[in-house]
């Protein structure tokens, strides 16, 4: 038996959605991508700009989401969850290219959509799960730069903190339409990115934000 019969044999016997449930899944997809291209942009928006974005009923919309809370709360979940796979996933590879791999990081985290959720900070009740989540992310972004770091590449002054705001700052910038402005981040990126690096020309003002200032502006 080759790997490839093993393979076919375990997606054989791994159940896939049908009917309703893969229509389900499918318009879960289409909400949340365009709840994502909407929100970021207006996080007051209607949910029936939601819905027509997604091309799905109002009515579709609130079977799956009951409310604009639930389905920002989701977007975050979501979101956090990336980032945290995508740096779980750099860590893997960042001792080969300390340098590289962390610049690397920075721009496939704002394609990620790092940062991209911060206006919706404050709109719905951050619970304990998407607390963990986010602590989880933050801890492996923290790995990620302290790997850098021990390699000498990154200034040690800086913490998980200090990038997670450097994405919300990328997110700022909105001139345009959405190719212009993924060319001016990338031109932001490639111009502050050089002052992460070691070794640092001179210590930064003041300490880096703590984790209960963020926390607290996701709680209303």
């Amino acid at each position: 038996m080759t790997p490839d019969d093993d393979g076919r044999r375990e997606q054989a016997r791994t159940p896939r959605p049908r009917g309703r449930q893969a229509e389900a899944a499918v318009n879960d997809g289409l909400i949340l991508q365009a709840a994502r291209e909407v929100l970021t942009v207006e996080p007051d928006a209607p949910m029936a700009e939601i819905a027509a974005r997604a091309g799905v009923g109002i009515g579709s919309l609130y079977r799956r989401f009951p409310s604009k809370e639930a389905l920002a709360y989701r977007l975050c979940l979501d979101g956090m969850s990336a980032l945290a796979d995508l740096a779980r996933r750099t860590i893997e590879v960042i001792d080969d290219d300390p340098w590289d791999h962390f610049v690397a990081f920075i721009g496939d985290a704002i394609d990620a959509g790092a940062g991209s959720l911060r206006g919706l900070a404050g709109t719905f009740e951050a619970d304990e799960d998407l607390n963990r989540v986010a602590e989880r992310m933050s801890a492996l972004i923290q790995e990620v730069l302290q790997r850098a770091q021990a390699a000498g590449a990154v200034r040690d002054d800086i913490n998980a903190n200090d990038i997670g705001r450097f994405f919300e700052m990328l997110r700022g910038i909105q001139v345009g339409d959405a190719v212009r402005t993924d060319t001016l981040r990338r031109r932001y990126i490639a111009l502050f990115i050089p002052a992460f690096r070691a070794p640092a020309d001179s210590p930064l003002p003041g300490p880096p934000p703590t984790w209960q200032e963020i926390a607290a502006a996701w709680n209303p």
